[in-house]
Parts: C-alpha cells; sequence; structure tokens
C-alpha cells in the first residue's frame, strides 16, 4: 500500500506543478485547476477499478461483472467530461489533462517497478 500512495502523491505533484504553471497563462485559472482536479479524482476512482476488474471479475471467471464495471469506468469518464464541459472548455482541457498525466504518472512509475502492487 506505501508504494501505490507514493505514486499518487508523485502524480499530485506533477499535476500541481502543471496546474502552477498553466494558471499563469490563461483567463480562467479557476475552472481550469478545478478540471485537472476533477481528472485526477476521476482517474484514481478508474484505476481502482480497473483494479477490482483484473483482480476480482477477471480472475474469477465472472465476465459479465467485469463488463459492467468496465462500462460504469467509461461512463465515469464521460459524464465527468460533460459536466467539466458545462463550466467551462478551461475546466474541460484541465480535467484532460489531470486524466493523462495521473495516469501516465502511474504507468511510467509501475512500469519502472516502483510498486509491486497496483
Amino acid at each position: 500500500m506505501g508504494n501505490k500512495v507514493k505514486m499518487i502523491a508523485i502524480g499530485l505533484g506533477i499535476t500541481a506543478i502543471m496546474d502552477l504553471i498553466t494558471v499563469k497563462f490563461i483567463d480562467e485559472p479557476k475552472s481550469f485547476v478545478l478540471g485537472s482536479f476533477v481528472g485526477i479524482i476521476v482517474a484514481l476512482i478508474n484505476i481502482f477499478l480497473l483494479e477490482i476488474v483484473i483482480n476480482g471479475a477477471m480472475g474469477k471467471g465472472n465476465v459479465a461483472v467485469a463488463a459492467m464495471l468496465e462500462f460504469v469506468r467509461l461512463a465515469l469518464y464521460v459524464s465527468a467530461a460533460l459536466i467539466m464541459y458545462k463550466i467551462s472548455l478551461y475546466a474541460v482541457t484541465g480535467y484532460a489533462l489531470g486524466v493523462v498525466i495521473l495516469t501516465l504518472t502511474l504507468t511510467i512509475l509501475y512500469r519502472k517497478g516502483t510498486s509491486d502492487e497496483l
């Protein structure tokens, strides 16, 4: 569990640095930062749902549960993006960058062997 928390903290740190740099150059920094942190939260929830799918549903051969959880993961991404779109395009951009940066950070650190679990 410690490695997972360390990986998430690194992802949050990279996203925070991105936010600090970006807010100086855009008109709506609050909506961008909001979108960024919503993206982080959605990405974390999706990664934990993916872990459940891989370890639980697929390991036990329960394909129906795995398919349902995959649909929930996709619906979560889309619904959060639509909510951010209602706020502003800056929020959508922040959301997308938050999701991408956290996912890439966790993937890179996992592949480098920082974590033995995910």
